[in-house]
């Protein structure tokens, strides 16, 4: 009996069953990505509904809840490559190949695994990231980067007009 009153008033309390949750406060995205030769890897961490209000002039099918299929992917890769720029010096911009993707569901977090490749091994890198710059002003970009072999760690912190960040790495 007991177990059933708090299932009520937990239900209650965070505005009835089968509702969604009070959306959220904070904008921001958080990025691993790791560089070693030629090849940089990344996994980004986003919220859902930001990631559907971004990619919703672009998708094929506006107001559909995103899901895990090829346009949905399509439409992904086409907003990060106009807004989580990589580019080497000497070279253009670096392409993504989105790898893998899905869902948190307890978190309501998007997540997508992506690589990069480049023409040469990678001395140095510049990042511009903004992501979601277009719909938030308070939205935040961390980037954790990790350098192979010499395993030089590096923190970038992104915010709007503060979105580019330059990288030279160790021998």
């Amino acid at each position: 009996m007991k177990l059933l009153a708090l299932t009520l008033l937990i239900t209650v309390l965070s505005g009835g069953a089968g509702e969604r949750p009070p959306l959220h406060d904070i904008h921001v995205s958080h990025t691993r990505m790791v560089v070693e030769g030629d090849y940089v890897l990344l996994r980004i961490r986003m919220f859902k509904d930001d990631l559907e209000q971004a990619l919703e002039p672009i998708r094929a099918q506006p107001g559909r809840a995103l899901s895990a299929d090829d346009a949905a992917v399509e439409a992904f890769t086409e907003y990060l490559t106009s807004t989580l720029q990589l580019s080497t010096p000497g070279s253009s911009r670096l392409a993504p190949t989105v790898l893998g993707y899905g869902e948190e569901p307890a978190d309501d977090i998007w997540w997508y695994e992506v690589q990069y490749r480049a023409e040469a091994p990678i001395a140095s890198l510049t990042i511009s990231s903004r992501l979601f710059f277009e719909l938030f002003d308070d939205q935040r970009n961390i980037v954790r980067l990790r350098h192979f072999p010499s395993e030089a760690s590096h923190i970038f912190y992104f915010v709007v007009g503060d979105d580019a960040h330059s990288i030279t790495f160790p021998g």
